[in-house]
């Protein structure tokens, strides 16, 4: 049963190049030879597919540099979803992500309820006071940094 190459990555076919004994195995070297100078035509070095780009969403860090970037800065505060990194000078875009926030928003409500609601009405205060609370931390804490897809930086 000969093996099927096109399932293996390019480092693992060239690695098994290298370690396989040639003058055993000639005829699979020879299969591993032709789909590695197939994968050599069909994707030239250096340059990316659309589907090898990496987001790397950061939460409060450029994607770029991976710098901090503060929560008072300048470049968080300032408007607009594509914003930049005060020391690369790279573009990127500012996000909620739902996924984190969905995680945050679940225990904090119920911490509100459970917790921060008694305890402000018990002390006069508005109970909508911690309800204000919750959302301030669930934005603040699901904002995330991500590069620009290659067609959209100018």
């Amino acid at each position: 049963m000969e093996p099927d190459y096109a399932s293996y990555s390019t480092t693992d076919l060239e690695d098994a190049l290298r370690k396989i004994d040639q003058a055993t195995y000639p005829e699979r070297t020879k299969h591993i030879q032709e789909e590695l100078k197939i994968r050599a035509q069909t994707v030239p070095t250096g340059e990316k597919k659309a589907e090898d780009f990496d987001t790397n969403e950061q939460f409060y860090k450029c994607p770029h540099c991976e710098k901090k970037i503060g929560f008072f800065s300048r470049t968080n505060n300032s408007f607009g979803r594509i914003k930049h990194c005060p020391h690369c000078q790279q573009p990127f875009e500012s996000k909620i992500s739902a996924k984190a926030a969905t995680a945050i928003l679940i225990p904090l409500v119920l911490m509100n309820l459970l917790v921060f609601r008694p305890v402000l009405e018990s002390l006069a205060f508005s109970k909508f006071i911690g309800t204000a609370f919750v959302i301030a931390v669930v934005i603040s804490a699901s904002f995330r940094f991500r590069k620009l897809p290659p067609q959209t930086v100018n």
